[in-house]
Parts: C-alpha cells; structure tokens; sequence
C-alpha cells in the first residue's frame, strides 16, 4: 500500500533537473522515466497544437461520406487508444520515479514543504532544481506580503534595527508590499516609491483584450488587488515618489508623461493628506495636472529646473511660485499640528491662489524625475527618504 500510494505521488510530480549533494548533479532518470516523461510532454505539446489544429481539420473528419455516428465512433477510438498510452506513460514514470531513491527523497522534500513552507524546508528544498509550477510559495499577494513582514520583523527583532533607521524601497510593483510594510511599521524613516503605480488594474486592462475585460476586472480584484495608493494613505511618514520620465510601463493609455500613473498616485495621495487645498477649489486639479504634464529635470543636462522657472507660465495671474509664502503657510500649520499627522488643516483658511500655489509647491517636494525607462537603474542622488515637512521650520528661520 506504501508503494502504490507513493507512485500516485509520483505519477503528477514536477521534473527533477539537478540536486546538491557537495556540488550540484545532474538528474539521470532510468530509462522508463524518460520514456514516460517524454510520452507525456508529447502529449501535452500535441493538446495545446490541437486548440488550433481542430477548426482546420474538422471538415476533413466529417466528411460527407461518413455518417456522424462513424465519425464518433472513429473520433472515440482513437482518444480511447490515445488516453491508454497517456495512462501507461504515467505510471511508467511514476513507477520509475517511486523507485529511484534520489527522487524519491526529492518528492518527500518537496511534499513537506507544501504542507509546512517554512525556513527549514525552504532551505532543504533550495537544493533540488525542478520545475517551478511545484513551487509551494505562490507569488500571489498574501504570499508576497508574508516575505515582507518577515523581512521587517528579522530586521527590527533579530538584526536590532530601530525602526526610525530604517527607509523602505519600492520599485514598479514592489511598491505594493514597501506601502504595506509603510502603513504597518508608520515609524520607520522614510519610503521611496520608483516607478509604481496607484492601483495595477488600469495598467492590466490597457494591455488585455477588451473582450475579456469583465473577467480582467474580477481576477484584479478578487485575487490580484494591488491598490498601492489606499494603503499609502494609511502611512503619515516621509514620502518621495520617483517617476520615470520616459517609462513604457506605467503610462497607460497613452506613452505621454501626463498618463503616467505616477501622477494619479501623488494626487491621490495630496488629495488624502491636504483635502482643503482641493475643497471648493475646482482649479486646484487643473493646474496640479498641467504641472505634473512637463517633466522636472531637464532632458538634455538630467538637471532638476528651479521651481520658479517650472512655474513662470502655470498660473493663471502670471508670477512664479511664491516659495516664501508657502513655507510660511506649511510652517503655520505644523505649529498647530505637530508631529505631522494627516489629513492635515493647511489651506483652511487660504484663498484660491494660495491654495493653487501650495499644492505645486507639495507637489515638487513629494515628487522628483528621473530621465530614464522603466527599467534603468535609479541615480544615487535620487535616492533619499524625501521631503520632512518640519524642515521648513529651518528653511524660515534662514
């Protein structure tokens, strides 16, 4: 009973490929797992052929020479002979497989990481090369959210990291378990953002068929939910957001600067953090999203333009930012709320042009460019734990 219960685990495992002993070996399977294997990926290559090969070659079976019933018959025989080879393949290889201690200590590795995947047998298990869609460790976000909480709980209880030392990194979709890891650990020093988005479903859609847009939407939010910017409005810490200035990923629908989704996710998060620079204030996204249409670094030096110059044209009375002012303002209101917690008051009692101003003044501040695609390394200049709002208080005092 032993035997046969473990063939049947046998018969539907991944391939073994190599395994570390002292050094890595290849696996040599006997010569009945390899005729087995190889009937079985025969198979498999034939049914994913046959997808597209049946509407070609149904007119040819039923044919009007035959009757239906003989085409059935004929059709039926022939997955009857074919399903036989595919069942004996199977426990061929699984037999052979049951048999070959080298495996066999593979499978009962493996089976003892999908019932408890911890430290201890994802170490064991890192020895055996095979197939990756046996892999206990799904990469769905539940999983991915795991790996970060246990990288931050070794980090703070084993490794003795205070959290306030501690800047939290998050590239394209990283940034999902860095805004989790954020609002979860709200005490740590800052959080960068490179090149991520506000919530993955507008990017999935724009690259799927609109034909199965209903099941695209269902999948993302039952399964693949990663709302990046509900979860960054759960964290009140230091924030800078890196945007690509030339990114192919997240600008959707178009390839412009200004449909890249960099931009919804710091107003979002503005909206969130500074509701009344947007209360009765229409202007307020209007002249936030002429801002962010042009980029903040010149492309021709990678030099970051002085705010004032970026501003000269974007308001409507004709004068640049007023620096001064808004730190005069942002200064205020910090004496009134400190430490910084949101949503914050500033802008309450200010009129529609200090609020405009404000808001591109914030905008600069949580925001910087860098000139580059999606996939190029980010600058060392850009990576810092961005904007403290209680600098101002220095930047007054000068």
């Amino acid at each position: 009973m032993s035997l046969l219960k473990t063939i049947w685990g046998c018969l539907f495992s991944p391939r073994l490929y190599k395994y570390q002993e002292t050094t890595w070996k290849s696996y040599e399977p006997n010569g009945f797992e390899r005729w087995g294997d190889h009937v079985v990926t025969s198979f498999a290559t034939l049914w994913s052929l046959s997808i597209w090969a049946v509407p070609i070659i149904s007119p040819f079976i039923f044919r009007r020479s035959y009757s239906l019933i003989d085409n059935v018959c004929t059709i039926s025989r022939f997955i009857a002979g074919a399903g036989v080879i595919f069942i004996a393949s199977l426990a061929v290889r699984g037999y052979a497989r049951a048999n070959n201690p080298t495996y066999l200590k593979f499978i009962k590795t493996l089976t003892k990481a999908q019932q408890a995947y911890n430290e201890e047998s994802k170490e064991a298990l890192l020895k055996y090369d095979f197939q990756f869609w046996a892999w206990p460790g799904s990469p769905f976000p539940d999983a991915e959210i795991d790996g970060m909480e246990a990288v931050m709980r070794y980090a703070v209880e084993k490794l003795g990291f205070p959290e306030e030392r501690i800047i939290l990194f998050g590239w394209s979709i990283g940034g999902y378990t860095a805004t989790w890891a954020a609002m979860n650990y709200p005490g740590i020093h800052g959080l960068v953002l490179d090149a991520t988005f506000d919530d993955v479903l507008p990017l999935a859609i724009s690259r799927m068929p609109t034909a199965i847009d209903g099941i695209v939407r269902t999948v993302i939010r039952e399964y693949l939910n990663l709302n990046v910017a509900e979860q960054l409005k759960r964290y009140d810490g230091r924030v800078l957001l890196v945007r690509r200035t030339d990114d192919e990923i997240m600008c959707t629908p178009t390839n412009n600067l200004s449909d890249n989704r960099g931009n919804i996710l710091l107003t979002k998060l503005l909206m969130y953090r500074y509701p009344n620079l947007f209360a009765n204030c229409p202007e307020s996204q209007e002249i936030l999203k002429k801002y962010l249409e042009h980029p903040t670094s010149d492309t021709t030096s990678h030099s970051t333009k002085s705010l004032v110059i970026r501003t000269q044209r974007l308001f409507t009375h004709g004068y640049p930012l007023n620096e001064s002012l808004c730190i005069e303002k942002i200064t205020n209101s910090l004496t009134k709320n400190t430490p910084a917690t949101y949503p914050s008051s500033l802008g309450e009692d200010c009129d529609t042009v200090t609020k405009q101003q404000l808001l591109i003044y914030l905008a600069n501040k949580y925001m910087e460019d860098q000139v580059s695609q999606h996939c190029s390394p980010l600058i060392t200049e850009l990576f810092h734990p961005g904007w403290d709002p209680l600098s101002t208080f220095k930047l007054r005092a000068t």
